[in-house]
């Protein structure tokens, strides 16, 4: 078995709606947070941010969706279609940046 030089990252994956999820996953000693899409909300990306606690996102396929985790600043996106979101994450880029 191979030894590891670091631990790894542990993330808290959940779809339950809890009361400060964020402080709740690093209670568990967690380094991140995944979340289904329907807990996301602005208090809980500001939260997260403020913690230091990346915000993963599931399973978001739908463009509106995405552009609304793009909006948010979540760290990242799980999706069944990758080619679709980087193709949107760009066109969000370049309408940023107008």
């Amino acid at each position: 078995m191979a030894t590891l030089e670091k631990p790894p990252n542990l993330a808290l994956l959940t779809s339950r709606r809890r009361r400060n999820l964020c402080t709740y996953a690093t209670n568990l000693g967690a380094q991140a947070l995944h979340i289904k899409y329907r807990l996301l909300n602005k208090r809980l990306v500001r939260e997260c941010r403020k913690k230091g606690i990346p915000l993963r996102v599931f399973t978001v396929n739908k463009l509106n969706h995405m552009m609304r985790c793009f909006q948010l600043g979540c760290h990242g996106i799980f999706t069944d279609n990758p080619e679709k979101a980087i193709h949107y994450r760009e066109i969000f880029l370049v309408n940023r940046q107008l």
